[in-house]
């Protein structure tokens, strides 16, 4: 009884679409699935055998436990794919006549939209002030450049670059393109713009991180491996209230508006801005009014 979870971790992956932390989420969808079919006692439930009967079910399971309504529709995307990389054909699933549909499957229509805000910066810098030092740096890494979690915890082996781009734009009176490839959703390197504006600020941030890590063995955290460094900077940030809309995210958005600011006040065109901070944040250029839904809603950009 239960699924054949390597059988769909691995049509998963066949997929071929999503990063680590995609295949992680995933991993959570496979152990609620495997606990819901050892309890219907149903056998030889895998990604060719799976029926849209049976993925209802689930989803009316999952209704009842409380889960949310954006966590349901990615573990049904997450059925489909694994679907999908075992070979199956499941058509439009934008079509509600099709059985594979959300409308179809059950799922709730909760919005995929975020609303959430930005981070105030006051709240920032005294959050700042009750972190550790390696931590502290993290998130002053992340607002300068609009990294993520685990890219500034892994951005020691990239500071010594950035730092003489830095400087060189600096003395050329130019911004700068800083490359982001440790730490990337799905391994994607991207290039970051310090617009000039912000050159010396971000400078700055980075001569310090440069200078803090190499006490620390190159590192940003403190901390042995990639695992205990984002633990560390998880705890920390839970001890000092940035959770929710105050977590890294918050943080993220919070550059988002900065940086969508300046691309406007450039003359860009506001598709052409959103284009260009979807990359800055590591999202492609095709993402622009996802981004502005999910990193600009209700902010003044």
């Amino acid at each position: 009884m239960g699924i054949g979870i390597n059988a769909f971790k691995a049509a998963f992956v066949a997929n071929k679409k999503g990063g680590f932390g995609t295949s992680q989420r995933a991993g959570a969808t496979w152990r609620a699935l495997n606990s819901f079919v050892e309890s219907k006692r149903w056998k030889d439930v895998n990604p060719t055998t799976i029926t849209t009967k049976q993925i209802r079910a689930f989803v009316e399971h999952r209704q009842a436990q409380g889960v949310s309504a954006r966590s349901i529709q990615n573990e049904v995307s997450h059925i489909r794919r694994a679907c999908m990389g075992a070979g199956r054909e499941i058509g439009d699933v934008k079509d509600a006549k099709n059985n594979w549909s959300a409308a179809r499957l059950g799922v709730p229509s909760g919005s995929r939209i975020g609303g959430k805000r930005a981070i105030d910066p006051e709240r920032l810098s005294l959050a700042l002030q009750n972190v550790p030092p390696d931590v502290a740096m993290a998130l002053r890494l992340s607002e300068a450049l609009g990294l993520r979690r685990q890219e500034a915890v892994m951005a020691g082996r990239s500071l010594a670059e950035w730092g003489q781009a830095l400087e060189q734009a600096q003395k050329a009176g130019r911004g700068a393109f800083l490359p982001v490839g440790a730490g990337t959703k799905g391994g994607r390197p991207r290039h970051v713009l310090v617009p000039l504006e912000r050159l010396a600020s971000v400078r700055e941030v980075v001569q310090k991180a440069q200078e803090q890590a190499a006490q620390q063995k190159g590192r940003v955290i403190d901390a042995e491996s990639l695992k205990p460094a984002l633990k560390r900077v998880s705890n920390a940030c839970a001890r000092a209230g940035l959770v929710g809309e105050d977590s890294n995210h918050g943080i993220r958005r919070l550059f988002a508006h900065r940086q969508v600011v300046h691309y406007l006040r450039s003359g860009l065109s506001r598709e052409e801005a959103l284009a260009r901070l979807s990359n800055d944040l590591g999202h492609g250029d095709g993402r622009g009014r996802w981004v502005e839904n999910n990193y600009l809603r209700g902010g003044e950009a």
